[in-house]
């Protein structure tokens, strides 16, 4: 996410090669953007996997993250009797550091929970 071009960005890699989707700020499918500094953060796509159910039935979503890391989605959907629903979902990075007694060394690990 950044407050210059490309605004959002949405990438995915792996065995099969790469792919890339960038979003306007100004785009019809992009209600409010706020972005004061460009932000980069990685998660695993089988932690994102669960949330395709909820994106698929959901009019709106709103997309968070802060500078920790820290992503949360926003699903606003409207059931047949005009009922509005909201279902959230958060990923969070996490960080874990080991220390190798045999060696005397420390290294941090990166883990996606």
């Amino acid at each position: 996410m950044s407050p210059d071009r490309p605004y959002l960005r949405l990438s995915s890699f792996g065995n099969a090669g790469s792919t890339q989707a960038d979003y306007s700020k100004d785009s019809d499918m992009v209600e409010v953007f706020e972005c004061t500094r460009t932000t980069t953060n990685r998660f695993k796509i089988s932690l994102l996997k669960p949330s395709v159910r909820a994106l698929v039935l959901a009019c709106k979503v709103s997309v968070r993250t802060d500078t920790r890391g820290f992503l949360s989605l926003q699903f606003m959907i409207k059931a047949d009797d005009g009922q509005v629903t909201f279902v959230e979902y958060f990923v969070s990075v996490f960080f874990l550091l080991v220390t190798d007694i045999s060696v005397r060394s420390s290294r941090l690990i990166s883990d996606f929970c």
